[in-house]
């Protein structure tokens, strides 16, 4: 309820090409600077704190648009960071962090731990 709050805040749709289908909307910070903004807050936080205003470098863009923007911006995630994950919780941060899946974020965690 709150993430579908915080799109329609946010314009409901992908700044980049227009795709509206919340299920693959993703928040992304605009700097890049995403792994470090949410830590140690989770999503109703997060969602919340779009709500309220008190969080604006945040911008709605789909899951293509998002990993194209990390991809040209050179924001993927810290190897060193990624790869100091180990637990279950952690697979969630990152599945989180990436908006991608549990399976895949622990996928991402296993190959990196074994490079």
């Amino acid at each position: 309820m709150l993430r579908l709050a915080a799109i329609q805040k946010l314009g409901g749709k992908c700044i980049r090409c227009g795709y509206s289908d919340h299920r693959a909307l993703q928040f992304d910070h605009v700097n890049g600077d995403g792994i470090r903004a949410i830590r140690g807050t989770n999503q109703l936080t997060r969602y919340r704190r779009i709500l309220d205003g008190t969080t604006v470098d945040v911008q709605l863009l789909c899951a293509n648009c998002n990993w194209i923007k990390r991809s040209e911006n050179d924001e993927q995630p810290k190897r060193d960071y990624v790869s100091s994950l180990q637990s279950s919780t952690d697979a969630e941060k990152v599945s989180d962090i990436l908006g991608i899946s549990i399976d895949q974020a622990d996928s991402l965690i296993h190959t990196l731990k074994s490079q």
